[in-house]
């Protein structure tokens, strides 16, 4: 047995293949196996996620913690992230 992976979308009820697929590897009337991965998390999860992140803080907490995340003033400074 050959295993063969190709990254594959369904559309409309058929499998269409991502990559080209080699003429002797599969034909029509060939059994196959699938495998389906799911995303680990859902578009609208993550949406719902973003949307949340704050949630229960004030204006005034909000405001800090902006303000810290637009800090990049030591983003890439490892001595000042050590404290060196």
């Amino acid at each position: 047995m050959i295993t063969l992976t190709r990254d594959a979308v369904l559309e409309k009820d058929t499998f269409r293949f991502l990559t080209p697929v080699p003429e002797m590897t599969v034909f029509d009337g060939h059994s196959v196996s699938l495998r389906v991965e799911e995303p680990l998390e859902l578009p609208n999860e993550v949406l719902q996620l973003a949307t949340s992140v704050y949630a229960g803080l004030s204006e005034p907490e909000i405001a800090e913690i902006e303000k810290i995340i637009l800090n990049r003033e030591h983003f890439f400074d490892c001595r000042h992230r050590l404290g060196l």
